[in-house]
């Protein structure tokens, strides 16, 4: 299984990656390198996926991906936190890690 795409963030303390491999395939939101969520993104639509970073009280977030309709396109991931967007740039995994 090959990653095309990682977006990643550091956010109030916390690791937030998310993986994308295409199309109709898992997307991944992983925080602190732990899975958190999982979903599959749609073929040219958006995927909105919600989870929390550990805390007391927990803090809820949802990540947007949006699926261009050309794949020529790359995809555009976002965090969303407390009524704030974070766009989350796409960092290349580096080979043989």
């Amino acid at each position: 299984m090959t990653i095309r795409h990682r977006f990643h963030l550091d956010q109030n303390g916390h690791s937030i990656s998310v993986l994308y491999e295409g199309p109709r395939r898992p997307v991944e939101v992983l925080v602190d390198g732990k899975t958190v969520v999982m979903g599959r993104a749609p073929r040219a639509a958006r995927t909105v996926l919600t989870a929390e970073l550990p805390g007391d009280p927990p803090q809820p977030f949802s990540i947007d991906l949006a699926c261009p309709a050309d794949s020529a396109d790359g995809p555009m991931c976002a965090l969303m936190e407390a009524g704030t967007r974070y766009p989350m740039p796409d960092v290349p995994l580096r080979p043989g890690r």
